[in-house]
């Protein structure tokens, strides 16, 4: 294997999937796609420049394909798999297995496979991803990167539900997720800092979302569990949810599993309070108009995280920076200043002209200088860290 080759990342969805080219650390190039309704977008990044385009739905659906076309026709490779060394693919799914970083082999497929029916939402795309890479570059080596590795360093209390221990042994247990996203701001937290704080609070706010806790650097506790359904409210899904409503509304749903498995992950959250939308500008705007349904939805959203982020500062015995990230915590100023408005007993204090401004891709530090809690706005970085332990995969092959 010639190391001296690019890793082509993959980090796939149900309505995005991004793939990018990473040499030595550093990202070549980018093809990303997203949904917008019936709409298929693509923006390709090479270098300092970047296009993009409107694709057909059989373009998003040969994504991989079209992406490595990009990429050959950039001159970034000249042909693939020849040209790359290996593929690195974030995987988010329960299990032992799946929370540590791993080659791929059949075995491994097999096993993964079994997991689809407990979170279709990403096992799915990353099954269907990794059969097209097989029929594309069927002797390519691919790392399977785990999104739940960071928080192996979790306690057993934060880890085990109050259920038989012989279903807790049997991986009924907290894996947690945003793994990657975590792993990315916790390599930032001492440059962003001048040093990794003792005591951090990290959001990862976006469609989906989870905060964890970290001492150390090292992820103590997060608010995704077994699946990424627990925790914060997200657009879509409706986080923390009394076990018995959801009995009540298998019986409602006549004890149809996969109605109830798409009610909770796509009918719930920010959309099912709203009754329009699970998006927060689009939410921010019906607010302003009078939406009451609209103000409920974010009224919940911004409670959830400011439970959850006292709760983490109780488990931490304290507080020494807090940080905020993915698409609405870099973007949204507005629901940074109500999220921070109630922790003043926390000795948290936003300065308002830094909050403010709009974060590009830097990081920027937005607590007042008086603050004795630390507050950041750090952009993610998934796709670097999946080719990061890619090649520590490799490096140990």
């Amino acid at each position: 294997m010639d190391m001296d080759k690019p890793i082509f990342v993959i980090n796939t969805g149900s309505e995005s999937k991004k793939y990018a080219l990473f040499h030595n650390g550093v990202m070549a190039g980018m093809v990303r796609f997203e949904t917008a309704g019936s709409a298929f977008h693509v923006k390709t990044c090479i270098g300092n420049e970047a296009h993009e385009r409107t694709v057909t739905a059989k373009d998003f659906e040969n994504a991989l394909a079209f992406a490595v076309g990009e990429f050959i026709s950039s001159g970034l490779i000249r042909s693939f798999p020849e040209d790359v060394s290996a593929a690195g693919m974030r995987v988010v799914a329960p299990g032992t297995m799946f929370s540590a970083h791993r080659l791929v082999d059949r075995a491994y497929e097999t096993e993964l496979a079994k997991t689809e029916s407990i979170e279709p939402l990403h096992i799915r795309p990353v099954l269907a991803e990794m059969r097209s890479l097989r029929a594309l570059a069927p002797q390519l080596t691919l790392c399977a990167v785990s999104d739940s590795a960071f928080h192996g360093t979790m306690p057993r209390a934060a880890r085990l539900y109050g259920i038989p221990r012989s279903e807790a042994e049997g991986e009924f247990i907290r894996f947690g997720y945003h793994g990657l996203s975590f792993a990315s701001l916790a390599r930032a937290l001492p440059s962003v800092f001048g040093s990794t704080p003792h005591k951090t609070i990290l959001c990862h706010l976006g469609g989906g979302g989870s905060i964890a806790a970290l001492r150390g650097g090292k992820s103590i506790d997060t608010s995704m569990g077994y699946t990424p359904l627990e925790g914060l409210l997200m657009a879509t899904r409706p986080g923390d949810i009394d076990a018995g409503l959801v009995l009540s509304l298998l019986r409602r749903f006549g004890g149809d599993v996969e109605k109830l498995e798409a009610y909770l992950y796509g009918s719930c959250g920010l959309l099912g309070i709203s009754g329009k939308t699970g998006d927060i500008r689009e939410l921010l705007l019906a607010e302003q108009s009078g939406d009451t349904a609209a103000a409920d939805a974010l009224a919940v959203y911004v409670y959830r995280i400011q439970k959850y982020i006292g709760s983490y500062a109780a488990a931490l015995g304290g507080l020494d920076a807090l940080v905020f990230s993915g698409t609405v915590g870099e973007r949204s100023f507005v629901l940074r200043e109500r999220i921070c408005k109630s922790l003043g007993f926390l000795s948290v204090e936003l300065d308002g002209e830094m909050n403010g401004r709009e974060i590009e891709s830097s990081a920027a530090l937005i607590g007042r200088e008086s603050s004795r809690v630390k507050v950041a706005v750090i952009p993610t970085d998934e796709m670097a860290e999946i080719a990061l332990e890619a090649a520590a995969l490799l490096e140990k092959k």
